[in-house]
């Protein structure tokens, strides 16, 4: 029996050490399980590191790579206008516009020009060339000058390019690089007349129109304002047309101290009550005119240049025959047609 039961002791010995060994087994497989979930996440964080900084590398290099582009189109620029400017043998051009024939529609043109060097038996030739590649070409009568012009009959109708040419006995160059262009026909037709402000609107008692323009005559006598019609059209077709020249504020012939006035409404025709629902023109005005009291010294006015003002108001009622009111006025435009002494006109919406 003793063996018995000393049997049974050894059997539970034997049962508790491979319990013992199995839970240590356990015990060693998830520390070894942690270590690898550690490792992996460690990894993981690490290369997650690693790609940011190599995506921050990336895009430092992109950014260096812009701006070494930069810096070498820049520097290529910068050469290139070096190389151009050195190359370029006129150091100065100019032209204005002396007069007008109205027979064949010219202008007399006076171009300048002031050249670096000119070879010693060289003889400059202007080369213009209009739209249609047709040339003009004509001599210098300054053989041995470095700065000269030429007075030349121009056709207005055209825009030109210019080449100044010099022949030698060692052959012919050009002598500029730069482009060099006078536009007379968008000089004379294109901007001639320039919008410098424009409003207008309705209510329930009119209609009104405020314009203002400025008129480039270049200094040339004959080309000024001739006349100024307003034009109202509803849907496009003409309902109304009157001359209104003796009606437009002359801007030039006003002192600083009445140009203000202008910008602040006082010098204009009252627009009827009850005008927009906001603040009264006489308000409007007044606060515009008291931030400017201040006296002014009269504007230096550019001689070229001839600036106007006009408003123009028409209550309803008194047009009956145009048949104009407040629910029809987003088919009404109201515009100017200015003529020139020469002849020629331009619209102004």
């Amino acid at each position: 029996m003793e063996n018995k039961m000393g049997r049974d002791r050894d059997g539970m010995g034997n049962k508790d050490r491979k319990n013992q060994v199995d839970m240590k087994q356990n015990i060693i497989i998830g520390l070894l399980v942690a270590n690898l979930l550690f490792s992996l996440v460690f990894i993981y964080n690490r290369q997650n590191d690693l790609n940011n900084q190599l995506g921050n590398m990336e895009s430092q290099v992109s950014m260096l790579s812009n701006q070494v582009n930069r810096i070498s189109s820049d520097v290529v620029y910068q050469m290139n206008q070096m190389e151009e400017e050195a190359m370029n043998m006129v150091s100065d051009f100019d032209y204005s516009y002396i007069g007008f024939n109205a027979d064949d529609r010219t202008i007399e043109t006076k171009l300048s020009v002031d050249l670096k060097e000119r070879k010693e038996d060289g003889i400059v030739y202007f080369l213009l060339v209009d739209e249609e590649g047709e040339g003009l070409q004509v001599e210098s009568s300054e053989p041995k000058l470095l700065s000269f012009s030429v007075h030349l009959d121009l056709n207005m109708d055209k825009n030109y390019s210019l080449k100044v040419i010099e022949e030698s006995a060692s052959g012919s160059r050009q002598l500029n690089t730069k482009k060099y262009h006078l536009d007379l026909k968008s000089d004379f037709y294109d901007r001639r007349v320039e919008m410098t402000g424009s409003s207008g609107g309705s209510n329930g008692k009119c209609v009104y129109y405020n314009k203002g323009f400025q008129i480039n005559n270049y200094g040339i006598d004959g080309f000024g304002l001739e006349e100024v019609k307003f034009i109202m059209t509803m849907d496009e077709e003409k309902i109304y047309e009157e001359v209104v020249t003796d009606q437009l504020i002359n801007l030039d012939t006003l002192s600083a101290h009445e140009l203000l006035r202008i910008e602040a409404g006082e010098m204009l025709e009252e627009v009827p009550s009850d005008f927009g629902g906001g603040s009264s023109q006489e308000v409007v005005a007044e606060e515009v005119y008291e931030a400017k009291r201040e006296a002014f010294p009269d504007i230096d006015i550019d001689q070229d240049f001839q600036r106007y003002y006009f408003q123009k108001i028409m209550v309803y009622d008194e047009y009956p025959d145009l048949h104009i009111g407040p629910d029809k006025m987003y088919r009404v435009d109201g515009y100017l047609v200015v003529t020139f002494k020469d002849g020629s006109s331009q619209q102004i919406h």
